[in-house]
């Protein structure tokens, strides 16, 4: 549903059985090159008798245009009689985003869109999946000039499919080469999680308060070839395009993704820590002459500038399994190909709380190595405790006591608040299930309290009456920020 920043509905009895264990999802990445993409989307979409996904996710870069046929997707709808089709179709903001609907046909929805500048996503659902998406939030964050221009950013769509709360992120970071314009990306990337905070109840990142998000973009990240030959970084240009055009004709796969600035910056948490990514094994995807086939432009480093990436709560990263990666190399209207991987990716029907009768006690908390927040080279932090799951009966969040100008807080059991849940004993096994959000923030007594970062703890042993340990570092705007310890068990009432 294009327009409203959240929307919510209720799901029937009958609608929560029939969700089944998993769903699938098509991913697809693409700086269109502001150019009017090809009518027929097979390329780009796959032939349309073999659609099966559940979930169809387009996240455009550069897809802005003038149309030769305006409205064409409209008509086309009308002229076959599609009256509930050419509605969907009128109600997307962008022609191209009409012909993706046109072409999907009747039997997927615009379940969430959103628009910033030349930047679109939206998520495509199918009818059998469609009804239970009972809820989205979209919130989006410009990075270009003075942090404020749309030409750079990123976009935000979480939808939650029965109780599996999904993020889909499309980005568009700082392009060209060199450590400054890498560190921009890494920059970037902060500013989106930081600037896309809407989506949380409390004010967390986006992973405060999913189960998995999959961030995808042009994303813009080069070859850095000192990565792998330190003599050839110090080459003419024309030299190193040979050379790693050389590495892409040999398929020289593992050479290449070892020169890729991004595998590194995750690796050494620099950017996006904990996320994962499928096999690179294929072409770059940059820069490319506007053909069927792949001819690389000698104006820049072929490069692996299109990504999908993916990360989920701890202990449930089996959740989610990616079942293909690959360019689109047919399309032929841009300087990028796209880029389309395919998921599964485990949800669980959505359930009815029971009344309580389970509380959840938090034994002791201890804090180390914080996030600095304040001119005294400490901060003033406390716990807000959510979930992305049904699990909490509260009015608003549980929250602690705040401990003053520190960072290595101990929080006491009287620190400590009860958080009652939303489930009797019997349903223990569906708390199992589920997590709990560990929410820090710096409190501020004059401005707005500032994010520190979050912790997620899956409660999968967490038998009633059992004490259990957790030791996990803190993640604020998906880098590391000192670590969360403690004890906690679940009681009944």
């Amino acid at each position: 549903m294009f327009g409203p920043k959240r929307g919510t509905r209720a799901l029937s009895v009958r609608h929560r059985a029939e969700l089944p264990g998993n769903v699938t999802a098509k991913i697809v990445t693409w700086n269109v090159g502001n150019a009017e993409p090809d009518r027929d989307l097979t390329g780009l979409l796959g032939p349309r008798d073999s659609l099966t996904e559940d979930l169809v996710v387009l996240g455009l870069q550069e897809c802005e245009y003038s149309p030769a046929t305006p409205g064409d997707s409209i008509e086309e709808a009308k002229a076959m009689g599609h009256k509930a089709l050419s509605k969907k179709i009128k109600a997307l903001p962008h022609h191209f985003l009409q012909r993706v609907q046109l072409y999907l046909g009747d039997d997927y929805t615009g379940t969430a869109v959103e628009v910033l500048g030349e930047m679109k996503l939206a998520v495509f659902a199918h009818s059998r999946i469609d009804k239970h998406v009972h809820s989205y939030k979209l919130s989006k964050e410009a990075t270009g000039l003075m942090h404020v221009v749309s030409n750079k950013g990123g976009i935000v769509a979480s939808i939650t499919v029965g109780d599996t709360v999904i993020s889909f992120v499309s980005s568009h970071l700082a392009a060209h080469e060199g450590e400054d314009f890498k560190q921009r990306r890494n920059d970037d990337v902060r500013e989106i999680f930081s600037g896309t905070k809407g989506v949380s109840s409390v004010g967390g990142d986006i992973t405060s308060c999913s189960h998995h998000v999959i961030w995808m973009g042009d994303l813009n990240y080069r070859m850095n070839v000192a990565l792998v030959d330190e003599e050839l970084a110090t080459k003419p240009h024309e030299e190193i395009f040979a050379e790693v055009s050389r590495w892409v004709e040999a398929q020289e796969w593992a050479k290449l993704y070892q020169a890729d600035e991004l595998q590194v910056e995750v690796k050494e948490s620099r950017v996006m820590s904990t996320f994962r990514e499928g096999d690179m094994s294929f072409h770059p995807t940059f820069k490319v002459e506007r053909t069927p086939d792949l001819q690389y432009k000698s104006q820049r480093i072929p490069a692996y500038c299109d990504r999908i990436l993916w990360r989920s709560v701890p202990g449930t990263e089996d959740h989610v399994q990616q079942t293909s990666l690959m360019p689109l190399t047919h399309v032929s209207t841009s300087d990028h190909k796209p880029v389309c991987g395919t998921f599964q990716i485990q949800v669980r029907n959505a359930v009815s709380a029971q009344g309580g009768g389970l509380v959840l006690k938090f034994l002791e908390i201890r804090g180390s190595e914080l996030r600095n927040m304040d001119k005294t080279g400490a901060s003033d932090p406390f716990i807000y405790f959510t979930s992305p799951d049904p699990l909490i009966k509260a009015k608003k969040p549980p929250v602690s006591s705040t401990k003053s100008n520190t960072l290595n807080p101990v929080y006491e059991p009287k620190d400590l608040p009860d958080v009652p849940l939303a489930f009797g004993p019997d349903d223990i096994e569906l708390v199992k299930s589920m997590c709990v959000s560990l929410v820090l923030f710096d409190y501020d007594a004059t401005s707005k309290n500032d994010f520190m970062g979050s912790v997620q703890i899956g409660l999968a042993g967490a038998d009633i009456g059992a004490v259990l340990e957790f030791d996990e570092a803190v993640y604020c705007y998906g880098l590391p920020f000192g670590r969360l310890a403690g004890k906690y068990t679940v009681e009944a009432l």
